[in-house]
């Protein structure tokens, strides 16, 4: 039996240039010639002793706002890692666009399949993020609540 539950993450970010050969229609990406640097980081998140302090849900999104308890069938307080990930629409050739809310403030957009989004909140209920998106779109959720 497990004696502690914890989620790895890791995230990057690489700004890119797009460069277009003058005779030929050829295109190159570069790392930002400005920049020169990408960002990248990650740790475990230590979620104590209960298995359900860490949920994973394969999900439908509509139209309709969602609250992450309703989403998991289940009250879930100090939320403290949110990661959300399209698969892909139900309806293509359609772009899912889906968007996630605390409270009425809208604070991410995620946009086209694989497009993701990883959050780190500190101790918010549930019931305040809402999820919903332009078209059905099959999305992961992965939730964590650190002691």
């Amino acid at each position: 039996m497990a004696t502690e539950f914890l989620i790895q993450y890791s995230v990057s970010a690489t700004p890119i240039e797009e460069i277009e050969a003058v005779f030929v229609s050829n295109k190159v990406r570069l790392v930002h010639s400005l920049i020169n640097s990408s960002v990248s980081g990650g740790r475990e998140l230590e979620c104590d002793n209960s298995p359900s302090n860490v949920r994973y849900m394969e999900y439908t999104t509509t139209a309709v706002w969602e609250t992450l308890d309703t989403i998991f069938g289940a009250t879930m307080t100090g939320v403290d890692f949110i990661m959300i990930k399209i698969v892909d629409s139900n309806q293509p050739p359609a772009t899912p666009d889906v968007t996630l809310k605390i409270g009425t403030e809208s604070i991410s957009r995620l946009s086209g399949n694989n497009d993701v989004i990883l959050i780190r909140p500190h101790g918010k209920n549930g019931n305040s993020y809402t999820i919903a998106s332009n078209i059905y779109s099959n999305i992961i959720i992965m939730v964590g609540i650190s002691p």
